[in-house]
């Protein structure tokens, strides 16, 4: 799988231009070279830095929940994609103000704070609890939720921002212009490499902190506390060496220092990156299930593990 490519790369996203950081690695004699962390410019980004010999991991939401996907009569997400913001889409990626303007047409809430409550989103896309709202893939192995809905727009942990950000900034373009491969919508990783476009593909930097053995993934250690992010700073070395991959003097520095420049979001970069790179290598499976809304709908997380559960809408 890896032969056929010559760039990885992976972007922690935020609503917030000061969030978006990247990380990425280029192969050459047969190892990879990995940059320092930089901000991400989404203009024309794919086809100038990724290529079409390239991957592209991003912590954002790829993909809509099967519930709501059936309400609203989608039935491939890329298609539907192009199609937010005309016709009764026009409001689809504008969050509600207000609660009796929350419906299937529009159901990102609320637009700011202000006395939104998750029970308002219920009723007014007809569901009585949340996590008919999660994807399948926000589920981890023993079945509990692991992200905040995409569609509930409040809160640290909330991604639904971020997410129309990322899809109107980079991934609607690209799915415009034909130059781009989504995964797993259009195939298994092995069968877009080296089919002539750069792929992405959503992922969960917090997950993998447990793939890597990481001590920022224990209860009294924090991400945003950058002593605790030194602390990993060995072990990401060892992990990036182990994956063939080779830090350039930036990179060094910027993870031994626990990434002061770009803080807890240039970690989860670094962190993501290094989770691509152990799918494309073959140390980890890329876990994408076989099932038809997954794989058209909902999107799944690379190399997340499926959970044990079947999920069934609960309707008012």
């Amino acid at each position: 799988m890896i032969k056929n490519l010559e760039v990885l790369a992976h972007a922690d996203w935020s609503s917030r231009h000061s969030g978006r950081w990247l990380v990425k690695a280029e192969r050459a004699a047969g190892r990879w070279r990995i940059r320092g962390p930089s901000l991400f410019d989404s203009r024309n980004f794919l086809r100038n830095d990724i290529g079409e010999k390239g991957i592209l991991g991003v912590d954002v939401p790829i993909g809509v929940p099967a519930y709501w996907a059936d309400q609203a009569k989608i039935y491939y997400f890329p298609q539907a994609l192009l199609e937010f913001g005309n016709l009764q889409w026009s409001d689809t990626l504008r969050p509600a103000e207000k609660k009796d303007e929350i419906s299937i047409f529009r159901p990102f809430y609320p637009a700011k704070p202000g006395g939104a409550k998750q029970a308002h989103l219920l009723n007014g896309l007809g569901v009585n609890h949340i996590d008919v709202l999660r994807r399948r893939c926000e589920f981890d192995q023993q079945g509990r939720a692991a992200a905040t809905p995409l569609f509930w727009t409040l809160g640290a942990a909330q991604v639904g921002k971020a997410a129309i950000n990322f899809w109107l900034d980079v991934l609607k373009p690209a799915i415009q212009d034909s130059s781009v491969f989504l995964w797993p919508f259009e195939g298994n990783l092995a069968d877009l490499i080296g089919r002539g476009k750069p792929i992405v593909a959503e992922t969960y930097p917090g997950e993998a902190y447990s793939w890597f053995d990481l001590e920022i993934s224990k209860s009294n250690r924090s991400k945003r506390r950058i002593e605790d992010r030194r602390l990993d700073a060995s072990r990401l070395i060892e992990v990036a060496s182990n994956l063939g991959m080779d830090l350039e003097v930036a990179a060094e520095e910027e993870v031994v220092k626990g990434f002061p420049a770009g803080g807890d979001d240039a970690f989860d970069a670094f962190v993501g990156l290094l989770a691509v790179a152990s799918v494309v290598t073959g140390q980890r499976s890329e876990f994408a299930i076989c099932d038809d809304e997954v794989r058209r709908v909902e999107g799944w997380i690379l190399g997340r593990r499926p959970a044990p559960i079947t999920l069934r809408p609960k309707i008012l």
